[in-house]
């Protein structure tokens, strides 16, 4: 078998924690032809020591803090594999992950996309295990199943070839959910993930002020963050079937959505975002289906004990 080049593109901030523990398991993958690029992004902490110190081990490239999705773009800009694979500082790799991954895509169509299962270093259990999706399903179903579900950031190997044809990058104003944005990105531009039962990270939670689960606790920034992705998102959907019927369960989805997001809106009282949310769901709905679905949400804009979820 061919062994192509793959590109393994790491985002660094404030990493030094974990961030050997993480090269270790990327520099003894079974797989013998990578490429590890590592972009520091203003890191304050002594990441930047312990890379300068990894030598031609690793291709290093820094600059000033721009956040992940920017450090990812930046990487992606940069890789000369043949497929990419996107990978967070503070996760594990599995030792045979890029073999089984490529021995696989080697086999498919460069619109498709092989992605697995990762764990969750305490639980040990799988997490965000909810895809099943095959190399014969179908555009319709493809859009639906990345619109509903999340396959996180290190789960997929891409080509990367596909992604520049297609100008396919994270979107770097989002805080959270990027990798939903893209690989929906992805579904709407005709790639297919693949699915391949095998574990191909462990993953990590931890409370580092840095990381953004732990910024996302604050309530503005995660509605604010929560939004910019589903507007995002349900555009993207709109522009892929301009002029044709939506798939009936993604337009169901995307109506539940924006009907929950309208009611959380209504219940904090932040009008505009309302307003906004009705231009979107003008595009899918006539005024009186709005004013019909608006009804069923009456309850939850008074008595949500959350509205920021």
């Amino acid at each position: 078998m061919d062994q192509p080049l793959v590109s393994i593109v790491i985002p660094c901030y404030n990493g030094a924690v974990h961030l050997m523990e993480c090269l270790e398991s990327v520099f003894t993958q079974t797989y013998p032809n990578c490429e590890i690029i590592v972009v520091d992004d203003g890191s304050t902490d002594s990441s930047l020591t312990l890379l300068k110190q990894l030598g031609n081990r690793i291709r290093l490239h820094t600059g000033p803090n721009q956040g992940a999705c920017a450090a990812r773009n930046k990487g992606l800009d940069i890789a000369k594999g043949k497929y990419v694979k996107f990978f967070d500082v503070d996760d594990i790799m599995m030792p045979g992950a890029i073999t089984t991954q490529v021995e696989a895509m080697e086999k498919l169509d460069t619109h498709h996309i092989i992605f697995g299962n990762l764990l969750d270093l305490d639980t040990k259990k799988t997490v965000f295990d909810n895809i099943r999706t095959t190399a014969d399903t179908d555009r319709d179903q493809m859009i639906y199943q990345t619109f509903c579900h999340d396959i996180i950031t290190g789960c997929p190997l891409h080509h990367r070839q596909f992604l520049i044809d297609h100008h396919l990058r994270f979107d770097e104003r989002l805080l959270r959910g990027q990798e939903w944005d893209l690989h929906l990105a992805i579904a709407i531009a005709g790639g297919v993930f693949v699915y391949q039962p095998e574990v191909i990270y462990h993953y990590r939670s931890h409370d580092n002020p840095d990381r953004i689960s732990q910024i996302q606790k604050n309530p503005q920034i995660k509605l604010e963050n929560r939004w910019l992705k589903l507007s995002g998102g349900c555009q993207k959907v709109f522009d892929a079937y301009q002029g044709k019927s939506i798939y009936p369960p993604t337009k169901a989805k995307i109506r539940k959505r924006l009907g929950k997001t309208e009611a959380d809106f209504s219940k904090l009282g932040l009008k505009d975002k309302v307003q906004a949310v009705r231009q979107l769901r003008k595009q899918i709905d006539s005024p009186l289906m709005m004013f019909l679905r608006g009804i069923r949400y009456i309850p939850r804009r008074y008595f949500s004990k959350n509205p920021t979820q």
